[in-house]
């Protein structure tokens, strides 16, 4: 059997150049509360890249908690966070003060990364970056239901780290984004859900 869905709407941000404008995040806050109002499903907030594109969006969850108090309806989720920049601690903690803030609307889509230049945050990570997202996506998969890992705090004791504050949401919406080569002028970059 065949069920029509129907045809959901989101907006999709992408920034080439800070510089294009004064007025930078207007395009950003006033695209969501118009999707807010007018029935679109989600605001998709980029993330950070070392050079003009996407430059103007240090961090999604930032961008994604400024849409959160803004908005009511829509789900807020992450064009993508490259997890092999960020800490996944951070990530599910950020990501769960989203969830609050929007009263349960926050969603990710996680990446491996493509650039080196974004990479000097994390270069160790760029060879094996395919491994440390996936590692890092059940981590924050575990965080976010509840769970604890364990970590060595700095003394080089052992403790059992979970987040805070909880999330809303019992389980996070995550998809994968997926780019078809390396290089920036072939990149067809997509999300597809994770189930």
């Amino acid at each position: 059997e065949v069920r029509a869905r129907p045809l959901e709407f989101s907006l999709f941000y992408f920034a080439a150049d800070e510089d294009a404008h004064a007025d930078k995040y207007r395009l950003l806050l006033d695209g969501a509360r118009f999707a807010d109002t007018h029935g679109f499903c989600a605001v998709w907030v980029p993330e950070r890249h070392f050079h003009a594109f996407g430059g103007q969006f240090p961090n999604p969850s930032v961008a994604a908690a400024a849409v959160s108090v803004l908005t009511s309806n829509i789900q807020i989720r992450a064009g993508s966070v490259v997890l092999p920049l960020h800490n996944p601690i951070r990530v599910a903690e950020e990501w769960s003060m989203v969830d609050n803030l929007s009263g349960g609307r926050a969603a990710i889509a996680f990446a491996s990364g493509w650039h080196f230049n974004d990479f000097v945050l994390a270069p160790q990570n760029f060879a094996d970056r395919h491994r440390v997202m996936r590692d890092g996506i059940q981590t924050v998969k575990q965080l976010w239901s509840g769970g604890t890992i364990l970590q060595t705090d700095g003394l080089g004791n052992e403790a059992q780290i979970g987040v805070r504050p909880r999330p809303i949401q019992t389980e996070l919406p995550i998809w994968l984004t997926a780019a078809a080569a390396p290089t920036p002028s072939a990149m067809r970059a997509r999300s597809v859900p994770m189930s």
